[in-house]
């Protein structure tokens, strides 16, 4: 891998290293992010089928945020977690085997 850092070409091998890390590192970040979001879009679901019409002086920008307030009073830090195994793996994968067949693809046949 120090040999790749000074200049001479990377190896498949560790190009999907470099894109399996680089996965895992997206993956950390968007589990939380996916969380809070379906929870957000489940209770904006059920209360718009409670409430037929919205509140006039409520905005659209302080909807969300209590929304989002609602959300988070229910949630423990942990469940920010859910689902990051299946979300990792995907990111991790899917960016590793990227940039090796990428990289195959663009050298001339």
């Amino acid at each position: 891998m120090l040999r790749s850092l000074v200049g001479s070409e990377m190896c498949i091998r560790d190009r999907f290293q470099a894109g399996g890390g680089g996965g895992l590192v997206i993956g950390v970040m968007i589990t939380p992010l996916e969380v809070l979001k379906l929870r957000m879009q489940i209770r904006n679901k059920i209360e718009e089928q409670l409430i037929t019409s919205p509140s006039a002086s409520s905005s659209s920008q302080q909807r969300r945020v209590g929304l989002l307030r609602s959300v988070m009073s229910t949630m423990r830090v942990r469940d920010l977690g859910a689902g990051f195994t299946p979300t990792v793996l995907r990111e991790a994968g899917t960016v590793g085997i990227f940039f090796p067949l990428n990289e195959l693809l663009k050298r001339p046949i």
